[in-house]
């Protein structure tokens, strides 16, 4: 962690965000459109916070423990960053899709930038990033998200306010914080062939990210609504249906989330790749625990925008 990032954390105060929801719609045709989320910015921590002592704190060369912002450092690495590991080889072949389907889509699979995984659903085991739900179906996927929550900017799983695509009640969202989303239901289409100037890809692709953070709250509240064009809708929460391709576009804009591990702020950022991507994929098949194989392929990614705050949300 740079010594400048934790100095900013610790002068940080809150703000809004959005992406922060409720929850996502009831199962249905069609999810019923959410209120304006209040958008909680996250702990902040204390201007002056209480540093914890580190029982096992591993001292430095000369010998002695370390304290100020070498501790402070310390406290992230140990009880931060395990929060935003990658799923370890033992855990992916736990939720791995059955290989029937990988062969299925083989060839697909061999162009560069696809993939197959299984999302499970919401079972409310990782609510957020400090607590971890220990009940029997919780205990089936222990990776950061549970299971249900995937980043295409990252290739994995990830916490719910970190990825781009969730899995809950039937419904498929994007549900990353600070984020825009946008998905598509084309239908029953092969993947294979949606490219960037598919039909109905194309208000995807024309979707300009905002600059500061009321547009973007805007623009959030649009896509939530929803838009309809074309006998398409536009919106960030779809229904889960099984052989439809859908084209996702998730906006993850560069800023701050603020969090605060043993009284330490840090950026939930600093642990996240924040890019713009368009992504396609289908629902290959729903299994019957629920699960979905979802067979994907990245059309594009750039660089995202950083929102410009106004006086009221520093």
């Amino acid at each position: 962690m740079k010594v400048a990032v934790l100095l900013i954390l610790l002068a940080s105060s809150s703000a809004a965000l959005f992406g922060q929801t409720s929850g996502p719609p009831t199962t249905g045709a069609t999810p019923a459109p959410q209120p304006t989320p209040n958008f909680p910015r996250g702990s902040r921590g204390s201007a002056t916070p209480t540093i914890p002592t580190l029982g096992n704190a591993v001292p430095d060369r000369d010998g002695t423990a370390p304290d100020g912002l070498a501790l402070q450092q310390l406290i992230v690495h140990t009880y931060a960053e395990p929060l935003y590991r990658k799923a370890t080889e033992r855990e992916l072949l736990d939720i791995a899709p059955p290989q029937g389907i990988a062969n299925h889509y083989a060839e697909f699979l061999r162009r560069p930038a696809t993939g197959i995984f299984r999302l499970a659903p919401d079972s409310g085991c990782s609510e957020n990033s400090k607590v971890i739900n220990a009940n029997d179906e919780c205990l089936k996927y222990t990776m950061p998200g549970a299971g249900n929550s995937y980043s295409f900017r990252v290739g994995t799983y990830r916490l719910k306010d970190l990825s781009d695509l969730n899995y809950s009640n039937n419904i498929l969202g994007v549900s990353g914080l600070m984020m825009n989303g946008i998905m598509v239901d084309l239908g029953d289409v092969p993947v294979e062939d949606i490219n960037l100037q598919t039909p109905g890809v194309d208000l995807i692709v024309k979707f300009q990210p905002a600059g500061d953070f009321e547009a973007a709250r805007l623009l959030n509240d649009q896509y939530v609504t929803g838009i309809e064009r074309g006998g398409l809708l536009y919106r960030r929460f779809l229904p889960a249906k099984q052989n439809a391709t859908y084209v996702l576009r998730a906006v993850a804009y560069h800023g701050k989330l603020m969090r605060s591990v043993r009284g330490v702020p840090y950026n939930e950022f600093d642990f996240d790749k924040r890019r713009d991507v368009i992504v396609v994929f289908r629902v290959a098949y729903r299994d019957t625990d629920g699960s979905l194989i979802i067979v994907w392929k990245q059309l594009s990614s750039t660089d995202s925008p950083k929102l410009k705050m106004s006086a009221t949300e520093k």
